[in-house]
C-alpha cells in the first residue's frame, strides 16, 4: 500500500492555528453542542448515503485499518480527510463543525458507518505515533453502528421493535465520531506546534465524554434488539387446550427476560402457574390487553360485569399489560401496574413475554389501543374485537359466548316471549314462530291481525300450532331486540364460512337490513324453528306466501323448507 507523508496536513496551518487559539475554543465549545434534532437535519437530509455506491466491506475496514485502504477506498479520499481534518482558508482556522460537514460532503456517497470508519483511518494513518490509544477506543464506538446497521438489514423491525429507535441514532454517533477525531487532529496540530506554549486543552475529552453518552444509550438500545430478535425467533405455538394456551402464551419459558408473575386479585396476590391453569380449566379466558396508561373507563366497565360472567358465563379476565420492555423506567412502571391493580378483581400477568407479545401482534392483530380477546374453553379464537363489542352490548356480548345452530336466538328473544307461557314452549319444542315489526306500532299491531287471521287456516289444516309475538317499535323492547340482532350478526361473523352456518348468516343480515329501512317499507317478519332463523322478509311478501298456502300446500314434507321456497319464488 502506498504510504502516506506523515502530518502532510498538519503543518500547512500549525502557523495559524496559534494566533486566535483560544478565543477559537471558546466559540467552537458553544457551536459544537447542538441539539441531536439539529444534527439530524444537517446531517441526515444533506449527506444520506448512496445506497448504489458502497463498494467495499466496511467491518474488514474498521478491523484491519491500516492495510486495507487500498482495497475500500483510494489515497486521495483518506488525504482528502486528512486536509479536512486540519485546515485554514485564507490564513484564518476553519472551525469544527465546519471542518466535519467538510468531511461529510467528501464521504457523501458512503454509508453511515463507512463515513465513521474511514475517518477514524485517516485519523489512524496520520497520527498513530502520537495519539495513543484514541483510535482504538473510536474503533470500538464505531463498532456499535455498523453492527446496528448489520440488525436493521437483517431483520423485520415488527420483529425487533427498538431498531427503528436505535437506527435514528446511527448518524448522531457517526456525526460525534468525527466531530471528535477532527477535534483531536486539531489539538494534536497545537501541541506539537513548535510555537506551542500553552498547557494542553482540555476540549477533545470533553467531545469523548459526550460520545460516551451517546454510545452508552446506543450500547442499550442495541442489547435489548438483541433480546428481541432472540425472543422473536422462539416459535410460539398455540394448541387446541385453553390451559394449553395459558402455559404456552403466559408461562413462556422466557430465558431472557424476567419470568412472568401471576396474580389473582386487586391485592396483586401472587399464583404459581399450575394453580392458575387449574382455576381457568374448562372456562373462557377473556384476556383484556392495554399499556399502562389511563384505563380507567374500561376498568369501570369490565368490573361492572364481571362477577355476573365469572358466575353466569364461565369466564375468567385476564388482564396483560402490554409496555414493552419492563427493564425500562422499571419504577414508573412498577407505580403505574399498581395503580390498575387495585382496581381489578381479576387476574393480571407482570412481566408478559416479549416474545408471546410478537405473537399477540402477529396472530391476534393487537396494537397499542387496548382491546380484549375471547378464547373459548377448547383454545379456540372466539373474538378479537371483544372490548368494542362489550362497550356496545354490555353483558349481552356474553350471552353469545357459545352459539350453536338450534339456540342461536334464545338470548335475542327472551325478553320478548318471557310473559308469554304458550310462545315460551313453541320456542323450547322447536315449534314454528312468526316475529311482525312495523316502521310504528299502528302498523305492527295491523300486521299483528293479519298474520294472525292467514295462519289460523294453515293450522287448522295441518293441525299444528304457529305462534305470534310483536317487536313494537320506539320500544324497549324493540331496541333491545334490535342490540342483540347486531351482537348476534357478528358472533355468527366467525361461522359464516361453515355450511350450516352460512344460511342463518345471510337472514339474520337481511333482518338487520330492514332495521334501516323501516320507513320504506309496512314492515318485516321472521319465521324461526324453534331458537333458529328459518327465513325473513318484508310483510307484503310473507303475508302472500301465507295467503298463497293452497298453492304451495301439496309440496310440504317440511313447513319451514316449503315455506322458504315460495317465498324466495316471489322476491326472484
Amino acid at each position: 500500500m502506498t504510504s502516506l507523508p506523515k502530518n502532510k496536513a498538519r503543518n500547512a496551518t500549525v502557523e495559524s492555528s496559534t494566533v486566535t487559539h483560544e478565543e477559537h475554543i471558546r466559540v467552537e465549545r458553544v457551536e459544537s453542542y447542538v441539539s441531536e434534532d439539529q444534527i439530524w437535519t444537517v446531517v441526515h437530509e444533506n449527506h444520506f448515503p448512496d445506497q448504489n455506491k458502497l463498494s467495499f466491506n466496511v467491518r474488514d475496514l474498521l478491523s484491519v485499518t491500516g492495510n486495507i485502504i487500498d482495497d475500500a477506498a483510494n489515497n486521495s479520499i483518506v488525504d482528502n480527510i486528512l486536509q479536512q481534518m486540519s485546515s485554514c482558508k485564507d490564513g484564518e482556522q476553519v472551525s469544527l463543525p465546519l471542518r466535519t460537514e467538510a468531511i461529510f460532503k467528501k464521504l457523501k456517497t458512503f454509508s453511515w458507518e463507512a463515513k465513521a470508519v474511514l475517518t477514524l483511518a485517516a485519523f489512524a494513518l496520520e497520527y498513530v505515533e502520537i495519539s495513543g490509544t484514541l483510535p482504538s477506543t473510536m474503533a470500538s464506538v464505531t463498532n456499535l453502528p455498523i453492527n446496528l446497521d448489520d440488525l436493521l438489514h437483517n431483520n423485520n423491525p415488527n420483529d425487533v421493535p427498538t431498531l427503528t429507535t436505535a437506527g435514528r441514532k446511527i448518524p448522531t454517533v457517526v456525526y460525534w465520531t468525527i466531530f471528535t477525531i477532527v477535534a483531536c487532529t486539531d489539538e494534536i496540530n497545537r501541541i506539537t506546534s513548535v510555537k506551542y506554549n500553552d498547557e494542553p486543552d482540555n476540549l477533545p475529552n470533553l467531545y469523548l465524554e459526550k460520545i460516551k453518552e451517546i454510545v452508552k444509550e446506543l450500547k442499550e438500545q442495541y442489547d435489548r434488539c438483541m433480546k428481541e430478535k432472540a425472543e422473536a425467533s422462539k416459535e410460539l405455538v398455540i394448541c387446541d387446550n385453553i390451559t394449553k394456551v395459558i402455559s404456552t402464551l403466559i408461562l413462556y419459558n422466557d430465558t431472557v427476560n424476567q419470568q412472568p408473575v401471576i396474580s389473582c386479585d386487586s391485592n396483586n396476590t401472587k399464583i404459581d402457574g399450575n394453580a392458575f391453569i387449574n382455576e381457568v380449566k374448562g372456562k373462557y379466558v377473556l384476556f383484556y390487553i392495554s399499556s399502562l396508561e389511563n384505563i380507567s373507563k374500561e376498568l369501570l366497565r369490565l368490573t361492572n360485569l364481571y362477577k355476573i360472567i365469572d358466575k353466569e358465563y364461565k369466564c375468567k379476565i385476564v388482564w396483560i399489560p402490554i409496555d414493552g420492555d419492563w427493564t425500562t423506567e422499571a419504577e414508573k412502571k412498577e407505580l403505574q401496574f399498581m395503580e390498575w391493580r387495585k382496581m381489578m378483581p381479576w387476574y393480571a400477568v407482570q412481566y408478559f413475554p416479549s416474545a408471546s407479545y410478537m405473537y399477540l401482534k402477529k396472530e391476534w392483530k393487537v396494537r397499542e389501543n387496548s382491546t380484549a380477546v375471547l378464547i373459548n374453553p377448547q383454545g379456540k379464537v372466539e373474538n378479537t374485537n371483544a372490548l368494542t363489542l362489550i362497550k356496545e352490548f354490555g353483558i349481552d356480548f356474553f350471552a353469545f359466548l357459545d352459539i350453536q345452530i338450534h339456540t342461536m336466538l334464545k338470548p335475542v328473544v327472551e325478553h320478548i316471549i318471557r310473559d308469554d307461557s304458550v310462545l315460551k314452549q313453541s320456542m323450547k319444542n322447536q315449534g314454528y314462530n312468526f316475529f311482525i315489526g312495523g316502521k310504528n306500532q299502528k302498523t305492527t299491531i295491523d300486521l299483528f291481525e293479519k298474520i294472525t287471521e292467514a295462519k289460523d287456516a294453515i293450522e287448522t289444516e295441518l293441525k299444528m300450532k304457529i305462534g305470534l309475538a310483536r317487536v313494537l317499535e320506539k320500544t324497549e323492547t324493540a331496541k333491545t331486540f334490535w342490540a342483540r340482532m347486531k351482537n348476534l350478526f357478528f358472533s355468527l361473523a366467525r361461522y359464516s364460512k361453515e355450511y350450516e352456518y352460512e344460511q342463518v348468516t345471510k337472514e339474520v343480515h337481511k333482518l338487520l337490513s330492514y332495521k334501516l329501512h323501516t320507513d320504506d317499507m309496512d314492515g318485516w317478519i321472521k319465521l324461526t324453528k324453534g331458537w333458529t332463523v328459518v327465513t325473513c322478509g318484508q310483510a307484503n311478501t310473507i303475508y302472500t306466501t301465507l295467503e298463497k298456502f293452497s298453492v304451495w300446500k301439496q309440496h310440504i314434507n317440511d313447513f319451514g323448507d316449503a315455506f322458504t321456497k315460495y317465498h324466495d319464488s316471489l322476491i326472484t
